[in-house]
């Protein structure tokens, strides 16, 4: 199961992802493979918006199965790309219910 949790503490916004999906076989999870392209792209872009100063102290950490992002500040651009990130995640979390769950702070997709 991968447990997605995202949630907001003042200006400071935090994206959790972890464990596997469980969906096929390790190296070939489809579910995997589109959770961990949204978190990278989310990563990525947040990167490209830090050295815009559209977004400050992004940091991140990365381990087997695990993914942990975390940024302050943001203007609408930023919070139209979060939603948009967060909206591929509620859509597979939808589709693959058995693999994946989605926690908006303490509020279940």
């Amino acid at each position: 199961m991968t447990n997605i949790t995202v949630e907001k503490k003042g200006d400071r916004h935090i994206l959790h992802i972890e464990g596997h999906a469980g969906y096929g076989t390790h190296g070939n999870d489809i579910v995997c493979a589109a959770v961990s392209i949204l978190g990278y792209t989310w990563l990525n872009e947040l990167l490209i918006m830090e050295e815009r100063k559209q977004v400050k102290n992004v940091s991140y950490e990365e381990d087997n199965g695990k993914l942990l992002i975390e940024f302050s500040g943001g203007d609408n651009a930023v919070n139209t790309a979060y939603e948009t990130i967060l909206t591929g995640f509620e859509a597979l979390q939808q589709n693959y219910s058995e693999n994946i769950t989605l926690k908006r702070g303490a509020q279940v997709f």
